[in-house]
């Protein structure tokens, strides 16, 4: 397990977390959160770490029910609204 400590203004540390906390690798344990008197936001997060998670496949269905499987490192799903999903991460070509 990892304990990260993350500070900083908390525009700038939540988007750090949720970043955190969606990738596939990463499995947030617990969070604590903390302010200073200066008004800096301090959170310490505990995670466990499976490399082996980077690697996902996104699988597509074509109109003939022809499936094509992709695989992609560092995946992220998120729907941004109902019925509009973004998935992005990396993927490689071999033959470029």
């Amino acid at each position: 397990m990892l304990t990260v400590l993350v500070g900083g203004k908390t525009n700038n540390v939540k988007p750090f977390i949720v970043d955190l906390k969606q990738r596939p690798q990463n499995e947030v344990i617990e969070t604590e959160t903390f302010q200073n008197e200066d008004g800096t936001v301090w959170v310490k997060c505990n995670v466990n770490y499976h490399p082996s998670r980077r690697l996902s496949y996104v699988h597509l269905v074509d109109v003939h029910g022809e499936v094509l499987s992709i695989p992609m490192l560092d995946l992220i799903y998120v729907e941004i609204e109902k019925g509009t999903k973004i998935l992005t991460g990396r993927t490689q070509d071999i033959f470029a």
